[in-house]
This record gives C-alpha cells, sequence and structure tokens, in this order.
C-alpha cells in the first residue's frame, strides 16, 4: 500500500542522510552561528521528533533512550555525552523504517482521537502527526543551510 506520509518520510530521510555525509566531524559540532545550534543538535533533535512519532503510532522502540537529551530547549546541555553521528544515523535508518512500515501495513491509523501530544491546545494526533513532519522537513532545510554556510553548496543540482 502506498502511503503519501510514508513517502515523503522516506524521501527526507534519505535527503538527511545524503547531506549529513558532507560534514566532518568538526562541522557537525560547531554552531552553524553564534549562540546558535549545531548539526549534530539538529539531527538528534530530528531523531527526539521521530521518537516522539513512534510513541503515536504505538511502536515498541527498544532501548534508546538517548533521543530525550535532543528535545526542544535542550541544545548544548549535554553536548558531552551525545551519541557518536553514526549512531543516530543508524538510529535515523531504523527508525524510519519503522514508521514508514506501521503507516505502509496499517494505511491511515492516525485518528480524530483529541490529545494534548505536542500542545496545550487539544490537536487531533493527525494534526500532532502532520506537525512531526513539518519539523522534520523544516530541521532537515535547516541542515541544508549549515552546509551552504560551511561552503559545500546544494546538495541537488
Amino acid at each position: 500500500m502506498c502511503n503519501e506520509k510514508s513517502t515523503n518520510l522516506k524521501f527526507w530521510n534519505d535527503l538527511l542522510l545524503r547531506l549529513l555525509n558532507r560534514f566532518d566531524e568538526e562541522q557537525l559540532r560547531k554552531p552553524v552561528y553564534p549562540n546558535g545550534s549545531c548539526v549534530q543538535w539538529i539531527v538528534g533533535h530530528i531523531a527526539s521528533g521521530r521518537k516522539s512519532m513512534i510513541k503515536m503510532l504505538d511502536i515498541p522502540d527498544g532501548e534508546e533512550d538517548w533521543p530525550e537529551g535532543f528535545k526542544r530547549g535542550s541544545c548544548g546541555q549535554y553536548k558531552n555525552s551525545w551519541p557518536d553521528i553514526s549512531l543516530i544515523k543508524e538510529y535515523l535508518k531504523k527508525s524510519i523504517d519503522m514508521i514508514c512500515s506501521k503507516l505502509e501495513k496499517e494505511g491511515e491509523i492516525l485518528t480524530d482521537e483529541a490529545t494534548y501530544f505536542l500542545s496545550e491546545k487539544k490537536l487531533t494526533k493527525g494534526h500532532n502527526f502532520q506537525f512531526l513532519m513539518f519539523h522534520e522537513a523544516y530541521h532537515i532545510g535547516q541542515i541544508g543551510m549549515a552546509g551552504n554556510l560551511f561552503g559545500h553548496g546544494p546538495i541537488v543540482k
């Protein structure tokens, strides 16, 4: 079954991994602008959003608890305990497979059930999931821009 959400998420994940391959270790941990986030934190933050998607879809997600250290407002707080970028990339691959598999097998599973999952305002699970998708695309755009600032140029020519 083709699922539009799954198709978009897979495309964005592939783009994200391609973008990440352009950065060296120093660039990953260097703030993009003074007092700003570094690419590695943004990627970990995307992983934190994926963990929220997995929770929303009621998927058992295993033992990974490190994405919690990349929640909103945590920028740089736990820098010394961040996992290696290769571990984050593996989680991105694994998590997108879990999410897309569930979406493809079960179709539109995000109900109109109201929840406070991501907001003080009651929204449906579908709205919350759409926000997480937008959130991921937004941060992937930030990483693309960071690549430009580090002199990498566009990924798509």
